[in-house]
């Protein structure tokens, strides 16, 4: 057979090619490492190198720094957070990561014959995997023995009872009133996601104890919107007092003073407190002749209605009962403008207004003082107010509520007709508007259950404020039966009878259904009837100084934030009871269902 040279020399070349190729390859791979595919995923967290470490629970301890070294690359998360010392140092210590040691220098003399514990927290994790070594901590004397006893609890927000995370518990040994003020803990601890913490290597003794958001991190309460919790009687440690620690929470139980305030808008002011201003007036000084307003509390807040055509400035006096709050001087927008822009009387959406009525306790919507416009949100929802187009639903033995973006001075009964049934027979119903509540007006009759109703507001019948009146408005209804609803028979026990409480019935959304008070015995109980179908909590609060409402703490008056406990209730369905049985301080009990309340 005759062979082809070329293909000879052709092969041997590419032969040579493809091993030159190779050898790059190979090279390449050894010059770039790269980590494995494959294999089982590292759970395993990063651990200590004792021989390579300073000893935990090390006594006489005389250097100025200690150092960890892992058995793996390390990095550090939130160190400068999630660090605590306790006893707390005057000066924060450096820390560094090198390889696989974490070295924290002291920038502090150590006190003598101390206790020193040094908390990490969840901050050092391995570089592949993210694994955690959690609760990472190390303890020393520069003493000649370690301290051995410790305390642990929770904290919880006073008024929700959430769990307070990364709250700060102090230990003094002084049990001078005006420490926390003015000196760092003995110990300190911070509490996890949960609220739970734990103080370890204390030292016999009798100590104050606080709980503290520390905003500012200097481990002194000096900041007013700074959350204190604090217990009253002294905490004893010792070898046979086993106590567990359970604090509430809350910023400071101030004068009622205003957050913000928004005036940009003609013939509105709306003032932001810090509490509610349910006692706080508003006083015009020297108003002119023709000076209309009206004052509406909405929660912490305070809408402050006006009407003037001839003023462009008046001074404002807010007062709380007989004490001067604040003064403002009110410059007038122009009524003209105002008025330009067709605004006219409309409903207001129920789901916006509930909504709204959450907002504006937390002040959220609303503008700076000055500011040209509000922070927007849930404010402008509720002031944007549209007309209402579908179908309500209304209990039998309850009126019609008709909710107005302004507030309602009269109105013409002669234009309002409420018709009946699908055959639209006119009936006369009965009109006013809500005391103290001058944007709702009532429209009731005998209804009949099963029954649609048609209420039309015809143009011109509301006269409100600035002058201002409706188009026609159509409200569509249905009176349900009794038997559409369901009831709560509740029974609370375990009370003290020298206490008040305050029992709040809230629906789905937060919004406070019903509220009653009791005191005087050791049990109550109460029926919330006529429920629409859905979920219900009842919020119980210990209402210590007797003033109907919640109160958060005051250290310097000794007075701890009352406690507020939250109740879920199983569902309410049409015709069932819900029978809610609790036990005051105990978890949520186990409500039963009745079924057939009938008509």
């Amino acid at each position: 057979m005759h062979r082809n040279s070329f293909g000879l020399i052709g092969n041997s070349v590419f032969l040579k090619g493809l091993a030159f190729w190779l050898i790059l390859v190979l090279l390449g791979a050894c010059a770039n490492p790269v980590p494995p595919t494959g294999g089982q995923k590292d759970k395993t967290p990063p651990g200590i190198v004792p021989g390579s470490s300073t000893p935990d629970l090390q006594t006489n301890f005389e250097d100025d720094e200690i150092k960890l070294t892992f058995d793996e690359w390390v990095k550090l998360d939130d160190a400068f957070n999630q660090l605590v010392i306790s006893p707390p140092l005057n000066n924060k210590p450096e820390i560094k990561l090198k390889g696989k040691t974490v070295t924290l220098k002291f920038n502090d003399t150590l006190r003598a014959n101390t206790t020193y514990s040094v908390y990490f927290g969840n901050t050092v994790k391995d570089i592949t995997e993210n694994n955690v070594t959690k609760d990472l901590r190390l303890t020393f004397s520069t003493g000649s023995f370690i301290d051995s006893l410790d305390t642990k609890g929770n904290v919880k927000n006073a008024y929700s009872g959430d769990p307070a995370k990364e709250i700060l518990v102090m230990l003094y040994s002084s049990q001078e009133d005006s420490i926390v003020f003015k000196e760092k803990p003995n110990y300190v601890a911070k509490t996890d996601v949960n609220g739970k913490f734990e103080i370890a290597h204390i030292r016999a003794g009798t100590y104050k104890v606080f709980a503290l958001e520390d905003k500012n991190g200097n481990y002194l309460y000096d900041l007013k919107n700074e959350k204190i919790a604090f217990i009253n009687k002294p905490l004893v440690i010792s070898d046979t007092a086993k106590t567990e620690i359970s604090l509430l929470i809350s910023e400071e139980n101030r004068d009622l003073s205003i957050k913000r305030t928004d005036d940009k808008t003609y013939g509105k002011v709306r003032f932001a407190f810090n509490k509610s201003p349910k006692e706080a007036t508003i006083q015009p000084i020297s108003p002119p002749d023709d000076w209309t307003d009206y004052t509406e509390i909405v929660k912490d807040s305070i809408l402050y209605w006006y009407d003037s055509p001839s003023t462009d400035s008046i001074d404002l006096l807010i007062k709380n009962q007989s004490a001067t709050i604040d003064t403002l001087i009110l410059n007038v927008p122009s009524r003209a403008s105002f008025l330009k822009k067709e605004i006219s009387v409309k409903l207001l959406v129920e789901k916006e207004k509930r909504r709204t009525s959450k907002g504006s306790s937390s002040g959220k919507g609303l503008g700076k003082v000055g500011s040209s416009s509000p922070a927007g949100g849930e404010v402008e929802k509720f002031e944007n107010a549209v007309a209402v187009g579908k179908v309500r639903k209304l209990h039998p033995s309850k009126p019609l509520l008709l909710d107005f973006n302004f507030p309602v001075l009269s109105f013409d009964t002669k234009k309002f007709q409420l018709f009946e049934d699908s055959t639209k027979i006119e009936v006369v119903g009965q009109y006013n508007i809500a005391e103290g509540k001058k944007r709702t007006l009532i429209t009731d009759y005998n209804w009949k259950k099963n029954t649609q109703y048609l209420l039309v507001v015809l143009p011109e019948a509301l006269n409100c404020f600035y002058g201002l009146t409706n188009d026609s408005i159509f409200v569509n209804f249905i009176v349900q039966s009794p038997e559409d609803f369901g009831k709560i028979s509740f029974n609370l026990t375990n009370l003290i009878p020298k206490n008040n409480y305050v029992l709040q019935l809230l629906d789905a959304t937060g919004e406070v259904v019903e509220s009653v008070q009791t005191s005087g015995n050791d049990e109550f109980e109460t029926i919330f009837d006529n429920l629409a179908p859905g979920n219900y909590k009842v919020r119980i609060i210990e209402d210590n100084n007797n003033n109907g409402q919640w109160d958060s703490s005051s250290y310097l008056s000794k007075q701890p934030a009352e406690r507020v406990l939250l109740y879920p209730l199983q569902t309410v369905k049409p015709s069932w009871e819900v029978e809610g049985k609790v036990r005051f301080g105990d978890p949520a009990g186990t409500p039963k269902r009745k079924p057939g309340l009938g008509g």
